[in-house]
């Protein structure tokens, strides 16, 4: 069982990394370096004005993380709750799934087809995360 849970774990995390990736690539070029640049341009402020500057340039990068963490959280959430289910069907009978083959078995095929369920909802899911980003470095 842990070797299943191993090999939909690792297949979840690459998943993952390679949906997310442009939009990691937005918030780590895009608005990083314009986060550099607003900073820089802070210096030319009087010595008062300079931090609340780095702090207004800093927002959009700290939002879109929060932005990316929460909408992650959401997901890792779904998909545990999806596993969940698949337990709760699996062991309705009272038997627990260790002590049966069967039962083990149907559990990891239903923790198989959860999880790609799941991981068909990434595209959209990237697609949302960078649209909610861009949406809020825009004001």
């Amino acid at each position: 069982m842990s070797e299943i849970i191993n090999k939909l774990s690792q297949e979840v995390n690459n998943a993952v990394t390679e949906s997310m990736s442009d939009v990691q690539d937005y918030v780590n070029i895009t608005l990083q370096k314009e986060y550099y640049r607003c900073g820089y341009e802070c210096f030319n402020r009087s010595k008062g004005e300079i931090q609340r500057c780095v702090e207004r340039c800093a927002a959009p990068v700290q939002r879109a993380g929060a932005i990316l963490d929460s909408e992650l959280n959401k997901f890792q959430e779904r998909m545990s709750r999806s596993l969940l289910v698949c337990r709760d069907r699996v062991e309705g009978g009272g038997r627990s799934v260790e002590d049966d083959e069967g039962k083990l078995r149907e559990l990891e095929t239903c923790m198989e087809f959860s999880v790609r369920e799941q991981l068909k909802t990434l595209p959209r899911l990237a697609e949302h995360i960078k649209s909610q980003i861009t949406n809020q470095s825009r004001s």
